[in-house]
Parts: structure tokens; C-alpha cells; sequence
């Protein structure tokens, strides 16, 4: 109790003080903004171990970021707007994820207008997977898949089912015929084989739209990759498994659908494939998802 008033006289005395000097109060939106920033760079070296004693140390920041509700959206504009116009903004590609994420929670589907036009920034190129998982985030989608970024091979987790879709419908986007079959099962790979009609659209990057997909259920790995709980579990034992999948546009507008069946391709390290033998249904729902504006 003697330390919990200490501390309250500590915030009411020298709140003031550390405002006056330019430095925002431990507790403020600004305060909590300026304790991500100050992140130790030792702690990015060290591989996935200390990554994660990182992403742990931000995630409790963050929430306490949220926590301040619409109090924190005016700061973490101009951060953002203060990114989108830096040239040189490697400073903040670290700690970028949990600004965007923390404004994605705020904001929801509201946030998309902004997002996007940093998506679409060059100068942003080096942001864009956690722009994606953002926009994820906003639209409350398990993944969201753009042409301009490719997936992500090397992650501090265990590959899921979301990772063989991303792959999937970034190929089709992209034209990249060699992706598009490592995504595919033995029964969907005889199926492109056999069929009669040309499943394999070759698209251009410039037309490809976004495409987003929400799975069923409320598992970690079917909620958005940017969710700031974090991951907790895991598919079941990592065993096969047909997933209920709703298809977004590049605006959550939903168009479609299907019922996706993932099988484990390979356990050491763990690649899940899509061995649904009408693949062809699957590749049209895509389609006809990027297409939408």
C-alpha cells in the first residue's frame, strides 16, 4: 500500500515536470508510445528466443496502449503520419507491428483507409507484413494476402494452415506457377492434372486485388496473426484437417465460401499443403475475390 501511494505522488508531482522537458508521463498514451520506442536493440539479437522476450515486453505496453482508449488515437496518428512520411523509417521497423496493431484494435475496419495508403507506400515496402497483419486485424480476418508482398518463409512459430492459403492465393495473384504447386496436396495436384478446363490463371501483380480469409472457430491460429493475445495454441496436434474458410475482399466484403481440406506435406520442418480434389472451386472463389473492389 506505502509503495502504491509513493508511486501515485510520484505520477501527480512529476508528471508535470517530465511533460514541461518533453517527455510524456509513465502511463500516458504518449508515455506508453515513447516506452515501446525505447526498446533495447539487444534484445533483437539472439534469434527467436529473444524475440520473444521482446514481443512479451511490447505486448503488455501495447495493451496498456489500448487501454487508453480514443485517448491514444491522436498520438498514434502522428506517429503514423510521421512514418508514412519519413525517408529513411528502419528506426521504427521494429516496433512498428505493435503501433499498427494497437491502431487496428482502436479503429477496426475504420482503420483500412489508412493502412492501405501505407500499404501502397514504397517508401513502406520494408513495413508490409505488418501492414497486412494490421489489416487483418481490422477486419477481424485470419490472414489477408495483397501481390505486392510475398509471404513470409521464416517465422519464430510453428507452420499452420493459414500459411499454406497465404502462399496459395499469393501465387495465383502473382502469377508463380512453382508456389502454387509446393501449396498443393497429391488429390489437388492429379485434379489440375486431369482437368479439362485451365485452372492456372496466370494474373498480373498490377490487376490482382487483395483477398482476405477468415477461418472457422476461435482458436489462435484461426484468429488474426496480429491479434496482441498472441499465440497460445496450436491445430490440434498438428494433425490434417478441413477447415471452413470465408473469403474477404480486398474491403472484407465477403464472396465466397469452401471448405478447404489441409494435409501435413512434411512433419520435420512441419508444411501443410490444400488436397481438396475440386481445387478448381477454390481457385474461382479467388479469383473472383480479387477482382472486386
Amino acid at each position: 500500500m506505502r509503495s502504491q501511494l509513493l508511486f501515485k505522488i510520484s505520477v501527480v508531482f512529476f508528471a508535470p515536470v517530465l511533460i514541461a522537458r518533453g517527455q510524456a508521463a509513465i502511463g500516458t498514451p504518449q508515455g506508453l508510445i515513447d516506452r515501446i520506442l525505447r526498446q533495447e536493440p539487444s534484445v533483437l539479437i539472439g534469434g527467436c528466443f529473444k524475440l520473444g522476450e521482446l514481443i512479451e515486453l511490447q505486448n503488455r505496453t501495447a495493451k496498456a496502449l489500448i487501454a487508453c482508449g480514443d485517448s491514444a488515437l491522436d498520438p498514434l496518428e502522428r506517429l503514423l503520419n510521421t512514418l508514412a512520411k519519413s525517408e529513411h523509417g528502419f528506426e521504427y521497423q521494429s516496433t512498428a507491428r505493435w503501433f499498427l496493431n494497437s491502431y487496428a484494435t482502436l479503429r477496426k475496419e475504420n482503420a483500412y483507409p489508412v493502412l492501405r495508403s501505407m500499404l501502397e507506400n514504397n517508401k513502406l515496402a520494408y513495413l508490409r507484413q505488418h501492414v497486412l497483419q494490421a489489416i487483418a486485424l481490422a477486419f477481424d480476418l485470419t490472414g489477408y494476402v495483397d501481390p505486392l508482398e510475398r509471404p513470409i518463409k521464416d517465422r519464430c512459430r510453428i507452420s499452420e494452415p493459414r500459411d499454406a492459403l497465404t502462399d496459395f492465393i499469393f501465387a495465383l495473384q502473382t502469377g508463380n506457377k512453382q508456389l502454387f504447386d509446393e501449396t498443393l496436396g497429391p488429390q489437388a495436384s492429379q485434379a489440375i492434372k486431369q482437368s479439362k478446363e485451365t485452372i492456372w490463371p496466370v494474373r498480373r501483380m498490377d490487376t490482382a486485388g487483395s483477398v482476405g480469409f477468415r477461418f472457422s472457430g476461435d482458436q489462435d491460429w484461426a484468429r488474426p496473426e496480429g491479434s496482441l493475445d498472441g499465440y497460445r495454441d496450436k491445430p490440434n496436434s498438428e494433425d490434417n484437417r478441413t477447415i471452413e474458410v470465408k473469403f474477404a475482399s480486398r474491403t472484407a466484403a465477403n464472396c465466397g465460401l469452401e471448405q478447404i481440406h489441409f494435409v501435413i506435406a512434411h512433419r520435420m520442418p512441419l508444411v501443410y499443403v490444400i488436397d481438396n480434389p475440386e481445387i478448381s472451386k477454390i481457385v474461382h472463389t479467388i479469383a473472383t475475390c480479387s477482382e472486386m473492389r
